[in-house]
C-alpha cells in the first residue's frame, strides 16, 4: 500500500488542502449483492504519537510508541435490505448483530456495532467524486446529554486512484475528524474549575481529534482497508496530548 503521507503532516492542514478538480470517478458505492466478507481487525494504543508545534497544530510521528491492544477477525454476510439499504450480518467470537447501512456507508437503523467502519459516510453520496473533492458529515451533540455537549465533523476528501497489491482499481479517501464543544453553562461551569481566564475558544472552535484514510475498491463494492487514528481525550475538557488510539480493519477475503 502506498504510504500515507498525511501521518507526516500537520493536522491543521489537512483542514485547508486545496481542491484540484479531476477526472469524475463513479462506481463509490457499496454493493449490496450477496457475499461473506472476512476482516481483520488490529487496535493499538500509541503513546506520545504527535508533538505540538509553536503555531499550535499536531504534526504525526511516523514510529511511535506502540502498546498493542487487540487483533480480532469478523465474518461480514452481506445481503439486500429493504429501500435500498444493505444488511450486514456481522459474526465476531460466534456472536451475532445486524446493522443496516446505505450505499455511502452510513447507518440507515440503528446499531450497537462498535470497532468496526461502518457508519462513517466516507464514500460521495452520489457514489461519484473527483480528484481533491471534500464531503461532511455531522454528527449533532446529543440534546439530552450530561455534562458539556460535543459535536463533531467528519470531513472526507477524495485522493482518486490508490492501486495497491491485491487490489489494483482501489481509491482513497483521507479521514479528517473535528470536534467542538457547544458553549452553555455546563461547559463554562467544567471550565472554570479546571482553568483561568474567559478564554474558551479552543474548546468551542473545531479542533481536530481524529485523522483516517479508506481503500475502496469500486470493483468489489467494499473497503479494502480502513484506518484511524483518534484521541478520545480531545472529547473532554483536560485532553492529553500524544494520545492516540489506532484501529486498523483489513479485508481478507471477499466470497460470493
Amino acid at each position: 500500500m502506498r504510504p500515507k503521507f498525511w501521518l507526516t503532516m500537520p493536522l491543521t492542514f489537512l483542514t485547508a488542502i486545496p481542491i484540484c478538480r479531476g477526472e469524475t470517478m463513479d462506481g463509490l458505492k457499496l454493493d449490496f449483492s450477496r457475499k461473506r466478507v472476512t476482516l481483520e481487525v488490529a487496535v493499538e494504543d500509541l503513546q506520545d504519537a504527535y508533538r505540538v508545534l509553536p503555531d499550535g497544530s499536531i504534526k504525526m510521528k511516523t514510529k511511535p510508541d506502540t502498546a498493542h491492544v487487540s487483533n480480532w477477525r469478523a465474518e461480514v454476510h452481506v445481503s439486500r435490505g429493504k429501500r435500498k439499504t444493505g444488511l450486514l450480518r456481522i459474526t465476531v467470537d460466534e456472536r451475532s448483530t445486524e446493522v443496516r447501512v446505505a450505499s455511502d456507508n452510513r447507518l440507515a437503523g440503528p446499531s450497537r456495532i462498535g470497532g468496526l467502519p461502518f457508519g462513517y459516510a466516507f464514500l460521495p453520496p452520489n457514489g461519484t467524486a473527483t480528484d481533491g473533492q471534500i464531503w461532511e458529515e455531522e454528527f449533532p451533540a446529543p440534546a439530552d446529554a450530561p455534562g458539556p455537549r460535543i459535536a463533531a465533523t467528519f470531513r472526507y476528501t477524495f485522493d482518486g486512484s490508490a492501486p495497491t497489491e491485491g487490489c489494483p482499481d482501489c481509491v482513497e479517501i483521507r479521514i479528517v475528524g473535528l470536534r467542538r464543544f457547544l458553549p452553555d453553562q455546563s461547559l463554562a461551569g467544567m471550565l472554570a474549575g479546571i482553568f483561568s481566564g474567559d478564554d474558551d475558544e479552543y474548546f468551542t472552535t473545531n479542533q481536530v481529534f481524529a485523522v483516517g484514510a479508506v481503500l475502496f475498491s469500486p470493483k468489489q463494492g467494499f473497503f479494502q482497508r480502513f484506518e484511524m487514528h483518534m484521541n478520545a481525550s480531545m472529547l473532554t475538557p483536560a485532553p492529553v496530548p500524544g494520545m492516540m488510539r489506532r484501529v486498523v480493519v483489513e479485508t481478507l477475503e471477499v466470497t460470493r
